[in-house]
């Protein structure tokens, strides 16, 4: 009697310990949730949340709490359309897509452009037919793309295509030449005594005038393709 009262309590004292243990992952699990800065929810096979994080919400530019468990993906893709966060195509269709989407058995990512953002989701299947996806605004992420990908052929100061530009622009007009023997004219041209206003007036107006001269070149050479080199040097291409 006194060892099958000993094993209850033992077993009592470790269901307890476990249960602990289980309370602690939990919340280790959700504290981990909702501080990583990607929206992440999870779906069953019947397509109704059964958790997400406020992240998830926030992407969509949705107050958190609107978004429940058990909420079906229809229901959740409605509030988005009520508030803009969707793609240009009607409802049906977007759940039709995310139908397909749902029905790989790979790992997916895709990027759609939304009316308000243009989010990027991470996709994969789970056993029991639903799916686990990450979701995160990336339109300031590809805008610093686009704005690195201008830098690398402009001239920061005059806006300019620069010397990298160019030599694409001189490559592509060559190549027309000499399969198509069109004309090109180049004109190279520089600033003079630019040196003594940068020595009497200092580079802050020698940059405006970089930056005046820049701008009634192509006021001038309407529809030519002006660069400026470096210094105070430009160079014109003008097709014939």
């Amino acid at each position: 009697m006194t060892e099958e009262l000993l094993a209850r309590v033992k077993g009592r004292l470790d269901l307890q310990q476990a249960q602990k243990q289980l309370d602690q992952r939990n919340m280790q699990f959700a504290t981990t949730l909702e501080n990583i800065g990607q929206g992440v929810c999870f779906f069953d096979a019947d397509q109704r949340l059964i958790l997400s994080n406020r992240r998830y919400a926030e992407v969509y530019g949705l107050p958190p709490e609107m978004i429940k468990p058990g909420m079906t993906l229809s229901e959740i893709t409605e509030l988005r359309y009520a508030v803009g966060a969707c793609p240009v195509v009607p409802h049906d269709e977007y759940l039709a897509w995310c139908d397909a989407i749902n029905s790989k058995s790979s790992p997916q990512d895709w990027s759609m452009e939304l009316k308000s953002a243009r989010p990027f989701a991470s996709h994969e299947r789970t056993s029991d037919g639903g799916w686990v996806s990450t979701h995160e605004d990336i339109t300031e992420h590809r805008n610093a793309e686009r704005q690195i990908a201008r830098l690398a052929l402009h001239d920061p100061l005059t806006d300019l295509p620069n010397r990298a530009a160019l030599k694409q622009k001189l490559d592509t007009l060559l190549e027309q030449h000499q399969k198509q023997g069109t004309q090109f004219a180049v004109l190279c041209l520089d600033l003079d005594r630019f040196k003594e206003v940068n020595d009497l007036f200092g580079h802050h107006v020698g940059d405006q005038v970089l930056c005046l001269a820049a701008k009634r070149l192509c006021a001038t050479a309407v529809g030519a393709f002006v660069a400026r080199l470096g210094g105070d040097e430009f160079m014109v291409l003008s097709r014939s």
